[in-house]
């Protein structure tokens, strides 16, 4: 789960104004990513992951292969940068707990 950003209001109260995705939550968006632009073809048994890289293993210059390795390397690199960003943004706020009731509550204010 990712970071929920709060930022105190005029009512003194605390509101969501922003969210930073989790490594994990990236992680699944960059597979889900490749899998909608690569789907299962239906009936065929394989998944087309598993076809592209048996192309690539026997045929590495093959020009579908080539295509979709470039694409998931390009979903991974965009993954690296959305994490590397979302690292730089937690960063530059402060984390301030709050008692509440029986718990305490997390969250993160911007300067």
């Amino acid at each position: 789960m990712g970071t929920n950003i709060f930022k105190l209001n005029s009512g003194g109260n605390y509101q969501i104004v922003d969210y930073i995705k989790s490594d994990d939550e990236v992680d699944k968006e960059t597979f889900a990513r490749v899998k909608a632009a690569y789907p299962d073809e239906p009936g065929s048994g394989l998944p087309l992951e598993m076809k592209m890289l048996r192309i690539g293993i026997t045929n590495p210059q093959d020009t579908s292969f080539i295509a979709y390795n470039n694409f998931v390397n390009q979903c991974r690199a965009d993954g690296a940068t959305a994490k590397a960003a979302n690292a730089a943004k937690l960063a530059l706020l402060k984390q301030v707990s709050l008692p509440d009731g029986m718990m305490r509550t997390v969250i993160y204010v911007r300067e």
